[in-house]
């Protein structure tokens, strides 16, 4: 939601800084919860990345280092990709309560497919086209594991669902 805001206008840059100590707290609130489920360890790389991110804006908003004029715009378009986690963890949920034969299952997993796609593969392949133009270096550094594992997942959820369709077909 805070990124939605901050790109539409809806709140200033200052207020967007304020808030990223929120979303920091919620970003190693679920880091925490990741660690403990202790199944899924290629999600413990990805939350610690994001962890990270949100150090960059707390640190400039108390005055300890100076921000980099486009950063809150370059932040938010990048945590735009978690509006497909709400698909994507229903759709997790459904298949963990054995409901993959539901009609929400099977919209969940389209919409996660929907929402992947442009939220993540491509959103992420133009920002790590923005800051090489930017010659950005040390943001790359960060930013291009990530889009890495967003293939790697979409990649995955791609196979996921052609696996379901042929099972259904035979």
């Amino acid at each position: 939601g805070l990124s939605i805001c901050y790109l539409r206008g809806w709140i200033s840059e200052q207020m967007w800084y304020s808030c990223s100590g929120f979303s920091c707290g919620y970003a190693l609130y679920d880091l925490y919860l990741t660690y403990k489920i202790n199944k899924y360890k290629d999600m413990l790389f990805h939350h610690s990345l994001m962890v990270l991110a949100y150090w960059y804006p707390i640190m400039c908003n108390f005055n300890i280092i100076t921000p980099i004029d486009y950063f809150p715009r370059f932040l938010s378009q990048v945590y735009l990709c978690e509006i497909s986690t709400i698909p994507l963890s229903i759709s997790f949920s459904l298949y963990k309560l054995n409901k993959t034969h539901t009609n929400l299952f099977k919209i969940n997993s389209v919409l996660t497919l929907l929402t992947y796609f442009p939220l993540r593969v491509c959103n992420f392949t133009y920002l790590v086209y923005y800051l090489y133009q930017k010659e950005n270096w040390f943001l790359l550094k960060f930013l291009i594991p990530f889009t890495g594992l967003n293939y790697y997942w979409f990649y995955k959820l791609c196979n996921k669902a052609i696996k379901t369709i042929k099972n259904k077909n035979d």
